[in-house]
């Protein structure tokens, strides 16, 4: 029952986001409404990032682990080049949403 109660509170969050995201896409460039978004998402984990970074035997393991590299690869710029093809995929996915949005 407690899983039915969670789904509907995140129904109502992901619904209030969607309109949130239209009412701001009314009078606004697409690519502002992004870039402003996506400051303030990356405002609100900030916090958890640079405390992973500065003490990370207190998170290590845990779900606050923000571990650049991981385990996976031994490679720093190979990881940094999967990051980058990544975050191209998601950025082209927002925009085109966003544009399909507005």
């Amino acid at each position: 029952m407690l899983w039915i109660a969670l789904a509907l509170v995140s129904s109502f969050f992901l619904g209030f986001y969607d309109v949130a995201k239209k009412k701001s896409l009314e009078d606004n460039s697409v690519l502002a409404v992004l870039l402003l978004n996506t400051v303030f998402c990356s405002l609100i984990f900030l916090p958890l990032i640079l405390f992973s970074h500065f003490a990370p035997e207190k998170v290590s393991g845990s779900v606050f682990d923000a571990n650049l590299y991981g385990t996976y690869l031994s490679n720093p710029a190979g990881a940094n080049v999967l990051v980058f093809i990544k975050s191209c995929i998601v950025l082209s996915s927002w925009i085109l949403g966003y544009f399909a949005l507005k």
